[in-house]
């Protein structure tokens, strides 16, 4: 299990990908902006319930916001999480896998603004 600062880490991290704002989270979870920016800076707990509805709203399962080292990466977090474990890229496949992690950034985006069209 993570420490309260590296989940607070992972839930801003998972936030800014799902390119939402701390405002917009506050209003979806009936919280103010300045409850989520305490979470997100480890200085105010993480209740499971809202946990799971951040996790719901960034599209992460909880299990890879809560996950340990490689259990993590394997869990689902971030593409830069896989490329960093990779240790030593030569140049050439540093460019395949950034245009990966660009692709990767593009469904997530795809998939959220698919959900909120069909209300899910």
């Amino acid at each position: 299990m993570v420490g309260r600062r590296e989940l607070a880490a992972r839930i801003a991290r998972a936030r800014e990908r799902s390119d939402v704002s701390q405002v917009e989270v506050a209003e979806r979870l009936g919280l103010t902006r300045s409850a989520i920016s305490k979470m997100e800076n480890g200085e105010q707990r993480i209740e499971s319930l809202i946990l799971a509805a951040m996790a719901r709203l960034y599209g992460a399962s909880v299990s890879s916001l809560l996950a340990d080292g490689d259990e993590a990466v394997r869990g689902g977090l971030p593409a830069e999480a896989l490329l960093r474990s990779a240790g030593n890229v030569v140049p050439e496949d540093r460019g395949v896998l950034d245009e990966f992690i660009e692709m990767c950034r593009d469904y997530a985006e795809l998939k959220r603004v698919t959900k909120e069209r069909h209300g899910r």
